[in-house]
């Protein structure tokens, strides 16, 4: 496209009646476009022709600000990939909720902006440190404005959903369905949101192929060049925060640090939001700390590292947290006057509800489940699921911290016998964990290697952890 130019910047001209919006150079037409009463820099159009010139030396980026975009149904699996969110020279003008002074960077600004309630754009002046937070993706009046960085929640959500993205890695199998000529990994996403059941979907940008899965990371997932993943839960948390949502609040910890235990660090991440994308798609990673004003994200391999310390430049998130939240309420949870009787970690006094007893568990390494004495208001940890002797006893109750059937894994291991005739081998985990759960000949599952990795039911119920062939076995722990 050749544009008008004096020799340093590019020249164009915007052109806005009261229905149209016209961008040209050397008085051609290249954008043109009907705008609604959503169009923020349109609001206070009139029929009369307005003609503005822009002398602008940085990135060229054109567009209709569209302050309808937030909202309960957001969803950031559209867009392109940004190495950056700030504007420079380019300011989101008015729609002010606050100004905060003596802001080190538009990095810390925008953090601000995450925190703040409402909040969807910034606008930073370098200069002095201010730092103006915005109720709308692009304030009420978006101009340019030397002197000037401006950015909002939407393309960081973008960022943050990029990171959900696993690169060179198949979550193999548990397929639904396949979808040819799509056109990238996050356009693979937005077409499993149609699928029902999808949970997850794995990406080969060389043929433009989506596979849409049932399980949130496939039944097999392994290293594979040219497949990227994503699962669907991860973006899904993106998009709760910036249409608004409270999931996960109370497990913020603000100015809190959970020192040691670190898997790695990973730097610049300008958000808390985007450090949590990176844990769930790392192994073992459990908690973070994040720290906004140097963009340290630290992955974490146990629930509060080493062990909570107040400091106020940081703040953490333990994601036993969210399995709590996951159960609160739930009756199914709830064993009412039962006893998970014995495999105490320790007990603690002055504890009044069980929701309480349970949030202890969850900050608690190697915590699995508890007990509380309402009368005595007393709350015991426990470091196996349902203790080691668990009865029935009036006056107590009890939960595992993660309701529902949890799995160990054994690697190399396996059990003897298998426990169907025919022999039945099953590619998906999961279909293998409820055909053993039906069968009641069935005490684990093991991992064949030599039979493509597939899945067979086994009587067992001794585990051998001596495995020549490389076998992984599954019992319910």
């Amino acid at each position: 496209m050749q544009c008008e130019s004096d020799g340093n910047s590019i020249i164009i001209v915007v052109e806005k009646t009261a229905d149209r919006v016209t961008i040209k150079n050397k008085g051609k037409t290249l954008y043109n476009q009907d705008f609604t009463d959503n169009d923020a820099n349109c609001r206070q159009a009139t029929t009369k022709v307005k003609t503005q010139v822009w002398n602008y030396d940085g990135e060229l980026g054109l567009g209709v600000f569209d302050n309808s975009i937030i909202g309960a149904q957001t969803q950031l699996t559209v867009g392109t990939e940004s190495s950056s969110c700030f504007i420079k020279d380019f300011d989101y003008g008015q729609a002010d909720i606050k100004m905060i002074r003596n802001v080190d960077s538009a990095k810390v600004c925008l953090n601000q902006c995450a925190r703040q309630a409402g909040c969807q754009s910034m606008a930073f002046v370098p200069a002095n440190g201010d730092c103006w937070l915005k109720s709308k993706l692009y304030g009420d009046n978006p101009k340019p404005k030397v002197g000037v960085v401006s950015a909002n929640l939407l393309c960081q959500g973008i960022r943050v959903a990029n990171n959900c993205v696993k690169r060179d890695f198949d979550y193999w199998g548990a397929d639904i369905k396949m979808i040819s000529d799509v056109d990238s990994v996050m356009d693979c996403a937005e077409e499993a949101r149609n699928v029902e059941g999808g949970r997850s979907v794995a990406y080969q940008a060389s043929s433009r192929n989506c596979w849409v899965k049932y399980l949130d990371n496939g039944a097999r997932p392994e290293d594979k060049d040219g497949v990227d993943s994503v699962a669907i839960k991860c973006l899904d948390r993106v998009n709760i925060k910036l249409a608004g949502g409270k999931e996960g609040l109370d497990c913020f910890e603000e100015g809190v640090d959970f020192p040691g235990a670190d898997i790695k660090n990973v730097n610049p991440i300008y958000t808390i939001e985007e450090c949590d994308a990176l844990c769930q798609v790392e192994d073992g990673c459990i908690a973070i700390t994040h720290r906004p004003s140097t963009q340290d994200c630290w992955l974490k391999n146990k629930p509060n590292g080493n062990g909570k310390a107040f400091l106020d430049t940081v703040n953490s998130i333990n994601f036993n947290c969210f399995t709590l939240q996951a159960g609160l309420g739930d009756a199914d949870c709830v064993q009412e006057n039962y006893d998970f009787r014995g495999a105490d970690i320790k007990m603690i006094s002055s504890i009044y509800s069980l929701d309480d007893c349970v949030a202890l568990c969850a900050d608690e390494p190697g915590c699995a489940s508890v007990t509380h004495q309402p009368a005595t208001s007393r709350c015991w940890l426990k470091n196996k699921r349902f203790g080691a002797d668990p009865q029935d006893m009036d006056g107590v109750n009890s939960r595992n911290l993660q309701c529902g059937d949890v799995w160990c894994k054994h690697k190399k291991s396996f059990l003897y016998t298998y426990a169907n005739s025919p022999v039945v081998r099953f590619e998906s985990l999961d279909e293998a964990k409820e055909e053993c759960k039906a069968n009641d000949a069935c005490n684990g599952i093991t991992q064949e290697p030599y039979n493509s990795d597939t899945y067979s039911l086994r009587r067992g119920p001794t585990i051998h952890d001596w495995s020549p062939t490389d076998e992984t076995s599954y019992v319910l722990c």
